[in-house]
């Protein structure tokens, strides 16, 4: 006997397919899925994290080599020093763990601001690279504003370990974006001029030809404009020889 004619048969329940109401609803679905952001894979992360401490070890090394080049004889004796005592210290830190000794090796990792290693040139550097990742990413969604006021407040609260010289450096390296900015904005602004030209010689034509419909009927083809020219051409002449 055939299952419909059991007793026992249940109809399956059918459900309808998803009816799109038009091609722009499917049109808006594929925009939604291609809009989805792709998660990076551990294997990426770690390339990029790799990348960044390889930038960061190229810029420390460039910055050192600028300071020792201008160092005197005292501040090299002092760097050479502070140096020995970070490699000690370092392999201290390897003997316990990372701790310098057995009790700070028990000390819990602190998080945050206070958990970053800033000890030498590339902790630094390092520091300045992710921050400025995070910036550009996703940290200036208000405004540019936004990182000026952080950068105006971090070199205020540093200002103190800088000297003289290094605060001098500092004000060079931001004139060359001032400078390059200046270039730019000079640009444009010649743009906007041009511009701003050719849109008043589009309306000027557009009322010389308001005019002429207006005065004579017809289109207007700029024959008016030539016999003026013609004319006071044949004025500065006849001035001339007089």
């Amino acid at each position: 006997m055939d299952s419909w004619e059991d007793d026992d048969f249940t109809p399956p329940t059918l459900v309808p397919p998803k009816v799109t109401q038009s091609w722009d609803d499917e049109e808006e679905e594929e925009d939604e899925e291609a809009a989805k952001p792709t998660q990076p894979t551990e294997k990426q992360l770690e390339q990029a994290r790799k990348a960044r401490e390889a930038e960061a070890m190229r810029i420390a090394a460039a910055h050192e080599a600028a300071q020792q080049e201008a160092e005197t004889a005292e501040e090299r004796r002092l760097r050479e020093r502070r140096r020995v005592e970070e490699s000690d210290h370092a392999l201290t830190e390897d003997l316990f763990g990372g701790g310098g000794t057995a009790e700070a090796a028990e000390a819990p990792a602190q998080a945050g601001v206070e958990g970053i290693p800033l000890k030498t040139t590339q902790d630094h550097v390092k520091l300045a690279l992710d921050l400025g990742e995070k910036l550009s990413k996703d940290g200036s969604s208000g405004s540019s504003g936004n990182i000026l006021a952080l950068l105006k407040e971090l070199i205020t609260r540093v200002e103190g370990k800088l000297s003289l010289e290094e605060t001098n450096q500092l004000a060079l390296h931001l004139n060359k974006f001032k400078d390059a900015k200046m270039v730019a904005e000079q640009k444009r602004q010649a743009i906007l001029k041009k511009q701003k030209a050719a849109a008043a010689k589009r309306n000027a034509e557009k009322s010389k030809k308001k005019q002429h419909a207006d005065l004579f009927g017809g289109a207007y083809d700029g024959v008016g404009d030539q016999y003026d020219e013609l004319a006071t051409n044949y004025e500065d002449a006849y001035d001339d020889f007089m």
